[in-house]
C-alpha cells in the first residue's frame, strides 16, 4: 500500500481480522490566515493542515469482541518513541485506561520477506505502571528487575 498512511495501514489491518473499527483521528485544515492555534503553527504546518487525535491520542476506535473498547495510536516506526513520550504525558490516556479500556501503539515499517519489500506492524499494547505509561515489553522488563 504505497502512500498510505499509517492509520490507513492500521485500519485494513485491523478490518482484516473482522474487527468493527471507527478512525477518529480528523484532518484540520488551517485558516485562510494560515494558522489553527500556536500549537498546531508551530508544529504541523504542512499541506495546509494538521491531524488531530480524539482526546489527543487516538487513531482508531476498536471493536474486538474483548471487554472495554480497544483504541490504537498508529505511526511510523522512526515514530515509535516519540509517539510513547506524547501518550504518557497526555493525561486522559490514564482516565482511558482506568476505565477498563485499552490501548496499543502500532508502529509500521517496510521489511524484506522473501525478496519482496512488505509492510510490517510491531503492535505494543500499553499500559500504566508507578504512574507511567509502558509498553507491555517495558513492564515485563521492570518487573523482572524487581524481582
Amino acid at each position: 500500500m504505497a502512500g498510505t498512511t499509517p492509520t490507513q495501514r492500521t485500519l485494513k489491518a485491523l478490518q482484516a481480522n473482522g474487527f468493527k473499527c471507527a478512525v477518529v483521528e480528523k484532518w484540520v485544515p488551517l485558516s485562510s490566515e494560515g494558522t489553527a492555534g500556536s500549537f498546531a503553527a508551530a508544529n504541523f504546518k504542512k499541506a495546509g493542515g494538521y491531524r488531530k487525535d480524539a482526546f489527543g491520542f487516538i487513531d482508531i476506535l476498536v471493536l474486538d469482541g474483548k471487554p472495554g473498547c480497544l483504541a490504537v495510536q498508529a505511526c511510523g516506526a522512526t515514530g515509535f518513541a516519540e509517539h510513547l513520550r506524547k501518550i504518557d504525558s497526555i493525561e486522559e490516556v490514564r482516565d482511558w485506561l482506568a476505565a477498563g479500556n485499552r490501548l496499543e501503539l502500532w508502529s509500521w515499517r517496510k521489511e524484506k520477506v522473501e525478496g519482496r519489500e512488505r509492510w510490517r506492524a510491531k503492535v505494543a499494547p500499553l499500559a500504566e505502571k508507578d504512574g507511567r505509561i509502558l509498553t507491555a515489553y517495558q513492564i515485563a522488563a521492570l518487573d523482572d528487575l524487581l524481582c
